[in-house]
C-alpha cells in the first residue's frame, strides 16, 4: 500500500500543474485575472498532498505492481483528482462539493454531462473542464508513463483499460499515443479556425471532440454554430477520438490492408450506416422538412452517440421514442476499445458476434472435429478461445446487472422509464447525451448516481470489483 500511496502522489505532482495550465489564458486575456486564485489554491493542496503521499507515507521499490495493486491505485487516483479538480469550480460557480464533484468526473471520465449554469461560469472554468476531458481522454497512467519510467507502467495501463501497445516497450508506446493525441489536436484546432470558430472555441471544442467528452462553452453545444463545415469537421475528430489507437497506428503508418481487417471497423461500417437509415426513413425526414436535413442530423447524431462524445445538432425533447432509444443503444454499444471512447465497446460486440460463429459451428460439427474462428486484432489474427466467451459472459453480465439497477433507481425516483434508459446510459457509456433531465435541479442522490455510473463506465466496471475484493481480503486479514 505505500507502493500505492506513491503512485497517488506522483499523480497529485502532474496534477499541481495541470490546474496551472488554465492561467496561460491569462496571458491573452487579463480580464479574469481575479479567477487566478481559485486554481493556485486548488494546485498548492495537490501539491501538499504530493508531499505528504510520495515523500512521507509512499515508498517506490523496483519490483512491479500486481494488476490487483495496480487497480487500487488507479481507483483512488481518479476519486482524488476528481475531489481536488472541483474545488475550482466549487470557489468560482459556487457550487456544492456534490456538482462540483460530478461535474469534475464527467470531464475525466470523458463523459460530457454538465450541471453548470453556463451564463455564470467564466471562460477559465470553460478551458479547465475541456483540460479535465483531453487529459482523461488520454489516460492518467499513460500521462504518467509518459514523463518518467515507472516500473509499475504495464499494469497501471492495464487497470485503466489501455492495455495493448503500439510498440513493445511501455514507454515508448505511452508517448507515440500522446504524439497521435497532441497531432490530433493541433490539427482539430486549426481546422475548426478554418471551419469558422475562433480561436478559444476552437480549443474547447477540438479537446471535448478527441477525448469524445463533448464539454461544450454553449449550452446549445455544436448546434450553436449552425455551420455544415464545423459539423463535418467535429464528425473526423470525433472519429479520431474512437479509433483505437493502435488501429490508428496502423492507418497512419499506410497499413490499410490491415485497418480495415480490425473488427472495429466493420462494426462501425454497418452499424453507422443502418443507424442512419433507420432515423432518416423513420422520422428525421418528415421532422426537419427534407431529407438532405433529415440526413444531416441523423450523421451527427448516430457519431456522436456510438463514439460517445454527446455533441449534438440538435436537441431530442420532439424526437419520437424509436430515435431516443436508437440514440440510447448507440451508446450503450460505445466506441473502440483503448480509445478515448465509452461504452461496451465495439471490439465486444465483434468477438461476441465471432464467438457465436464458433458455438455454432462446433454444434454443426462432426463429433471430434476441433473448430476455431479467428479474428484480427492489430496485425495479429488471433483465435476465438472459451476463456475468451467466458471474459465476455462475465461482462456484458456485470454491465446490464449494473444499468439495469440504475435505470430501476431512477424510474422510482418518479423519472419515466425512457428518460431513465437514456439518462443512465448516457453516464455509464461516458456519453453525455441528455434529454434535459440531468440538471442542477436534480436530486443529490440521483447526481451521486450518475457519478458512480460515469466512474464505473470509464473503468469498465470489472476493476471496480477486484479492487472491493482486494481491500476487503486486506483489511480482514489485517484485523484478523
Amino acid at each position: 500500500y505505500r507502493k500505492i500511496l506513491y503512485y497517488f502522489g506522483q499523480m497529485m505532482f502532474v496534477l499541481c500543474f495541470l490546474l496551472l495550465t488554465p492561467l496561460i489564458y491569462l496571458l491573452f486575456n487579463d480580464s479574469e485575472v481575479a479567477s487566478a486564485p481559485a486554481f493556485i489554491y486548488a494546485a498548492f493542496v495537490s501539491f501538499g498532498l504530493y508531499l505528504l503521499f510520495e515523500k512521507v507515507l509512499g515508498r517506490c521499490d523496483n519490483n512491479s505492481m500486481s494488476y490487483s495493486e495496480a487497480a487500487v491505485s488507479v481507483c483512488i487516483t481518479w476519486l482524488m483528482i476528481c475531489a481536488v479538480s472541483a474545488i475550482p469550480m466549487m470557489l468560482l460557480n459556487r457550487m456544492n462539493f456534490t456538482k462540483a464533484y460530478f461535474e469534475a468526473m464527467s470531464g475525466y471520465t470523458t463523459t460530457g454531462l454538465s450541471l453548470i449554469d453556463y451564463m455564470a461560469t467564466s471562460n477559465l472554468v470553460y478551458l479547465w473542464r475541456s483540460i479535465m476531458q483531453y487529459v482523461g481522454g488520454a489516460g492518467i497512467a499513460i500521462i504518467l508513463i509518459c514523463l518518467g519510467n515507472s516500473p509499475f507502467g504495464s499494469s497501471l495501463s492495464s487497470a485503466e483499460g489501455k492495455s495493448d501497445l503500439l510498440v513493445p516497450q511501455i514507454q515508448r508506446s505511452a508517448r507515440l499515443v500522446m504524439i497521435i493525441y497532441t497531432g490530433y489536436a493541433f490539427g482539430g484546432i486549426a481546422c475548426l479556425h478554418l471551419a469558422g470558430m475562433g480561436l478559444f472555441d476552437s480549443i474547447i471544442h477540438t479537446f471535448g471532440a478527441l477525448s469524445t467528452g463533448g464539454f461544450s462553452n454553449h449550452p446549445e453545444s455544436i448546434s450553436w454554430f449552425k455551420s455544415i463545415s464545423i459539423e463535418s469537421v467535429t464528425i473526423v475528430l470525433m472519429f479520431l477520438g474512437n479509433l483505437n489507437f493502435l488501429n490508428a497506428y496502423l492507418l497512419f503508418g499506410g497499413k490499410l490492408k490491415a485497418f480495415f481487417k480490425n473488427g472495429e471497423v466493420k462494426v462501425q461500417l454497418v452499424v453507422i450506416p443502418l443507424a442512419v437509415i433507420l432515423m432518416t426513413v423513420s422520422f428525421a425526414n418528415t421532422l426537419y422538412g427534407s431529407l438532405s436535413r433529415g440526413i444531416r442530423i441523423s450523421v451527427f447524431e448516430s457519431v456522436s452517440a456510438l463514439t460517445t462524445t454527446g455533441y449534438s445538432s440538435t436537441t431530442y425533447t420532439h424526437w419520437p421514442e424509436f430515435g431516443t432509444l436508437t440514440i440510447a443503444l448507440l451508446m450503450l454499444l460505445g466506441g473502440g476499445t483503448n480509445s478515448t471512447a465509452g461504452g461496451l465497446k465495439q471490439y465486444r460486440l465483434y468477438l461476441a458476434y465471432k464467438s457465436f460463429i464458433q458455438l455454432m459451428k462446433e454444434v454443426s460439427s462432426p463429433l471430434g472435429r476441433i473448430v476455431r474462428v479467428g479474428y484480427w486484432w492489430g496485425q495479429e489474427k488471433k483465435l476465438v478461445s472459451t476463456q475468451l466467451m467466458h471474459n465476455l459472459f462475465a461482462f456484458f453480465l456485470v454491465y446490464f446487472v449494473v444499468f439495469t439497477g440504475g435505470v430501476v433507481v431512477m424510474v422510482a425516483s418518479g423519472i419515466s422509464f425512457m428518460g431513465a434508459f437514456f439518462e443512465f446510459a448516457s453516464a455509464l457509456s461516458n456519453s453525455g447525451l441528455s434529454l434535459g433531465i440531468t440538471n442542477s435541479d436534480l436530486h443529490p442522490g440521483l447526481i451521486w448516481l450518475q457519478t458512480t455510473a460515469m466512474f464505473l463506465g470509464r473503468l469498465e466496471i470489472m476493476i471496480v470489483f477486484i479492487v472491493a475484493a482486494k481491500v476487503y481480503r486486506d483489511v480482514r486479514r489485517i484485523l484478523l
